[in-house]
């Protein structure tokens, strides 16, 4: 069983992924790191992938596999009464907002390197060891690992009267 970290990347955040790949490789060890390419501007990210001559770190690049989940949450936000409705308003011009964020949904793939993940944002660091994470995946299907500091509505639904029972 092969056990990673994911990241969605371009060269508008090469820094933060070149100090997210710093800090996993001084804490995590030889954990293997597939970066997943948010869109087309990454001839940094490649780069920077192929500079450090680290075979645990690649880049996951694969087209049909990225339209294939983006045709997926395509079909998703389609069942949305407003959301398709308003970013055309808004003047998004791809067929949902921020479609390159749902390339990550591709770690779920059956193509996909991993078969326990760990999900770092770009904008994140390491900063301990993370085989804790790792255990619990023997346990249980996912962990979240995470907490919004400043606004928790940005992941939560503050008003839903679920939110203490789920989460």
């Amino acid at each position: 069983m092969t056990n990673g970290i994911y990241t969605l990347a371009n060269d508008v955040v090469l820094d933060q992924l070149i100090a997210l790949l710093n800090s996993i490789e001084v804490n995590g060890g030889n954990i293997p790191v597939s970066v997943i390419a948010y869109d087309d501007r990454i001839e940094g990210v490649k780069a920077e992938i192929e500079n450090r001559g680290n075979p645990n770190i690649t880049l996951f690049n694969d087209r049909d596999v990225f339209l294939e989940w983006e045709d997926f949450s395509y079909d998703l936000w389609k069942t949305h009464p407003t959301a398709l409705s308003s970013w055309q308003e808004q003047g998004v011009k791809t067929r949902f907002y921020r479609v390159g964020e749902n390339h990550r949904y591709c770690a779920f793939d059956p193509s996909a390197p991993f078969d326990k993940f760990i999900y770092m944002d770009a904008d994140t660091l390491l900063l301990s060891p993370v085989d804790f994470i790792f255990e619990r995946l023997d346990s249980f299907d996912f962990v979240v690992y995470d907490f919004q500091y400043k606004d928790p509505g940005h992941i939560y639904n503050l008003n839903s009267s679920k939110l203490f029972e789920v989460f």
